[in-house]
């Protein structure tokens, strides 16, 4: 707890919404950093959300809301938390299922700001794509009807 304490004064945060604009469209960077943490998760986090994919048995485990996990990056600790925000109001909305807002933070030492901003964050980003073209591919796999192989 000391040293959790410790690392809030000495760390900055970036915080990565799931929407974007007037909550619209699902931001991209939301997905594919959900793309990437998916296998961290499976691996370091202790409470797991599963969910199944649309016209698939395949389970997707992922982090559940209010964890976290430890990323390490060219020597350097980070720390990712998935959240959640549940608005207080009861207002009545056109999209009532996107009243909850989702948002990943990410945490590090301050003197790392240039590494992550600069490196890490396109590194999230070009694994978290290649994740998701390497599922895309196996459903378009899977998902062939044929009977000639």
């Amino acid at each position: 707890m000391i040293m959790r304490d410790l690392l809030m004064h000495l760390s900055s945060t970036i915080t990565f919404p799931e929407y974007t604009g007037e909550r619209l469209k699902k931001s991209d960077v939301y997905t594919a950093i959900q793309n990437y943490l998916t296998e961290k998760a499976t691996t370091g986090a202790k409470k797991l959300r599963a969910d199944t994919l649309k016209d698939s048995q395949s389970l997707v485990l992922s982090m559940d809301d209010n964890e976290e996990v430890t990323d390490e990056f060219q020597g350097t600790k980070l720390w990712w938390s998935s959240n959640k925000i549940i608005p207080c109001s009861m207002s009545m909305s056109v999209y009532p299922a996107t009243e909850e807002r989702r948002f990943y933070r990410l945490m590090f030492h301050k003197h790392h700001r240039d590494l992550i901003t600069g490196t890490y964050i396109k590194h999230v980003m070009s694994e978290g794509k290649a994740i998701a073209l390497k599922n895309r591919q196996r459903k378009l796999y899977t998902n062939n009807p044929s009977d000639n192989w």
